[in-house]
């Protein structure tokens, strides 16, 4: 069954997230440009970052449903499902 709740966000989305080298790096990066700024711009900056990673890691995570789900129904449908 497909959920989107905070356990499957977590499991599916955010955890392998924080496991790749590259998203390090970028947070890294971010981190220290936050720091150069004072607390209150930073606290905003950090939370509007936040609730964009959320916002575009739901949209990911719909849309990869989505589209597994066209595939699976499009195969048993007997439709062509790759462009070659």
């Amino acid at each position: 069954m497909f959920m989107l709740d905070i356990k499957s966000l977590e499991k599916n989305i955010w955890e392998p997230i924080q496991k790749d080298n590259e998203h390090k790096v970028a947070e890294e990066e971010f981190v220290e440009v936050l720091n150069s700024l004072d607390k209150e711009k930073m606290l905003s900056v950090e939370e509007k970052a936040s609730r964009l990673e959320t916002i575009a890691s739901k949209k990911a995570y719909q849309q990869g449903f989505n589209d597994g789900i066209k595939f699976i129904i499009d195969v048993i449908a007997g439709k062509e499902v790759f462009e070659l």
